[in-house]
């Protein structure tokens, strides 16, 4: 018989809606409606993910939330991390949480998400950039057919500024 496997680390598809046309994407469809994570969704992952780790004895949870791009989706992300919260406190398991964006989307609500959550869930954030503009323009372009360097280099200094203290949970990836 086989041994049940439970899992404590999950990676978390927040949408399959993206601002970007990526010619290398693996999503190339962009035709078909694209989803957005629910709370009931969420609360059930994150219930599982949790119960995995009572069933384990596991002391930490972990979470990657991606996407498409996840910050179109800034609403169920807040709602993750404070239910995520609830459950650490009811649990006394750690839950700690990376998310993997395109680092195009910033706001002032997603901005006070971050500074809101980082510390407490142990944020890290991963930017994905291809290089210098010429090389990541010609492929990272958005609905328009325009490159996406120019708003990535305006956001990574709010991206900075939220991770001043801790560098080393801002990293970038190509």
């Amino acid at each position: 018989m086989a041994k049940e496997i439970y899992p404590t680390t999950f990676f978390l598809l927040i949408t399959e809606a993206c601002n970007l046309r990526c010619k290398y994407c693996y999503q190339q469809n962009n035709d078909y409606p694209k989803t957005f994570m629910t709370e009931a969704v969420a609360t059930k992952s994150l219930d599982m993910l949790f119960q995995n780790a009572i069933k384990t004895n596991q002391k930490e949870v972990d979470i990657t939330l991606f996407g498409g791009e996840p910050l179109l989706n800034p609403y169920i992300i807040e709602y993750i991390f404070d239910y995520g919260l609830k459950k650490q406190k009811q649990t006394g398991i750690d839950f700690s949480a990376s998310i993997i964006t395109n680092g195009t989307q910033m706001n002032g609500y997603i901005e006070w998400i971050f500074m809101e959550y980082k510390d407490k869930v142990n944020l890290n954030c991963q930017l994905s950039v291809d290089g210098i503009k010429e090389v990541h323009d010609s492929n990272r372009i958005d609905i328009k057919g325009k490159g996406s360097f120019n708003k990535i280099e305006k956001n990574v200094n709010v991206f900075k500024k939220i991770f001043q203290k801790e560098p080393d949970r801002l990293s970038v990836h190509g």
